[in-house]
């Protein structure tokens, strides 16, 4: 079987449970409050959606969101308890999706033999799709700071060992994939980094008469101003900061103090904004890593108002935005965003403001195809092989290494089960294109 180039994540979370929530009191604390009924319902669409990653309910268990909601003693402690105890729902979700894919093909498989001893012809078209594909679990290392789209302003060491403790936590659960996400400054990446590679390290510390397994892998998912995506939230430069990221560990990884990225996305960023960033992401990856072992991807999120100009005309939020005429990038920006922002046709979002699964998909087609034609023109030195094919053979996960890259596609707030539906079948058409 030929690798798995395209990877389905889930949508956001989050926003699911808060839109179920009658009471509206979640904010952005859904995995903190949520009954674990609730969590498992939200993680269960969204596999029966066909994701092949389920990332973990914890975006908002953080200090700051813990100590505003009064949930969070002198100790701390509640950061690796509720944390703990939201990303196992969300394993054990991953755990029974993957038995039932098993006797899924089991019976397909007894069905064809069956078929084939009675003498009739395999269906043509379509028999492979899906066939060994595992359900992931992505632990979230969320951002720390009062305002989830703006840099943290902790010292960096603290800042480490808050996530020290929440990547322990996310391990203990038993997560398959360390995820950085909503990231807007290239310093909160490397505190993530550092306090994952810590919980690492302490981790293999407890066992040390046995071979400490493999590092988790790290992926890194980025967000950038709607108004000039060549930047990042907080003002930075994107193919900078990615350029930074994608070094870390040429010396440091071999000591554990940092992981390497092994996935560089984009998310919470309107479609057209990650339209813009996704090529300086590209070119990012492949000056820096060649593209070889690295995934590429993005999950905007669903807003017909842009997060940026949410942002600007909300309370407070001016003061605290960086000026988009600091870049000097000549990459074209989105549209200008200002209180009345429109990110495309009125047939594009619902009654709410929310882009409709159709729209979304056209966004994403256009994102998959920039990838293959990236690939199959040989640019970036992106190749294609190193797994074994034929039965029995290893296909290659999202979640291990893999001399071949692959692309992530996902998506964020406002994009829920149904859109990833529609999704589904758009990677399952590319993978069926044929290999590149």
């Amino acid at each position: 079987m030929p690798p798995s180039r395209f990877v389905l994540l889930d949508g956001g979370v989050g926003h699911l449970l808060k839109s179920a929530d009658q009471k509206g009191n979640l904010n952005f604390l859904g995995g903190a409050l949520s009954p674990a009924s609730a969590i498992r319902e939200a993680h269960q669409k969204f596999a029966d959606a066909g994701c092949d990653v389920l990332t973990t309910a914890t975006f908002g268990v953080t200090p700051v969101s813990l100590r505003r909601a009064g949930l969070l003693s002198e100790e701390g402690e509640e950061i690796e308890r509720i944390t703990r105890r939201v990303a196992r729902v969300a394993v054990e979700v991953a755990a029974e999706e993957n038995d039932k894919r098993r006797e899924k093909e089991k019976d397909k498989d007894m069905e064809k033999e069956k078929k084939e001893g009675e003498g009739g012809e395999e269906e043509a078209g379509g028999g492979g799709r899906g066939r060994g594909r595992q359900v992931l679990v992505a632990g979230c290392l969320p951002p720390l700071g009062g305002n989830c789209y703006l840099p943290n302003d902790d010292d960096s060491a603290d800042a480490a060992a808050v996530y020290q403790r929440i990547a322990t936590a996310l391990l203990e659960a038993g997560v398959d994939i360390f995820l950085i996400e909503t990231c807007s400054g290239g310093a909160d990446a490397e505190a993530a980094a550092r306090g994952a590679a810590s919980a690492v390290a302490a981790a293999a510390a407890k066992s040390p008469s046995s071979p400490p397994p493999p590092p988790l892998p790290l992926w890194l998912s980025l967000t950038v101003d709607d108004e000039d995506p060549s930047r990042l939230r907080g003002g930075e430069g994107l193919e900078a900061a990615a350029r930074r990221a994608l070094d870390w560990g040429r010396e440091e990884a071999k000591s554990r103090t940092l992981l390497p990225v092994s996935a560089l996305l984009l998310n919470c960023s309107s479609p057209r904004a990650v339209s813009a960033a996704l090529p300086l992401l590209r070119r990012a990856a492949s000056d820096t890593r060649g593209g070889a072992d690295l995934g590429i991807g993005c999950y905007a999120n669903g807003f017909r108002r842009s997060t940026t100009s949410w942002l600007r005309f909300s309370s407070g939020g001016a003061a605290a935005l960086p000026s988009s005429s600091s870049s000097s990038s000549s990459v074209p920006a989105a549209a200008p965003a200002d209180a009345a922002d429109e990110e495309g046709p009125d047939e594009d979002y619902d009654e709410d403001g929310m882009i409709t699964a159709e729209a979304y998909a056209r966004h994403a087609a256009g994102w998959v195809r920039s990838f293959r034609c990236r690939r199959s023109g040989g640019g970036g030195g992106e190749r294609g092989g190193g797994s074994k094919g034929g039965d029995g053979g290893e296909e290659s996960s999202p979640g291990s290494s893999s001399t071949s890259s692959f692309f992530v596609l996902g998506g964020c707030c406002g994009v829920g089960p149904e859109h990833l539906r529609v999704l589904r079948s758009l990677l399952d058409d590319s993978e069926e294109e044929g290999p590149l």
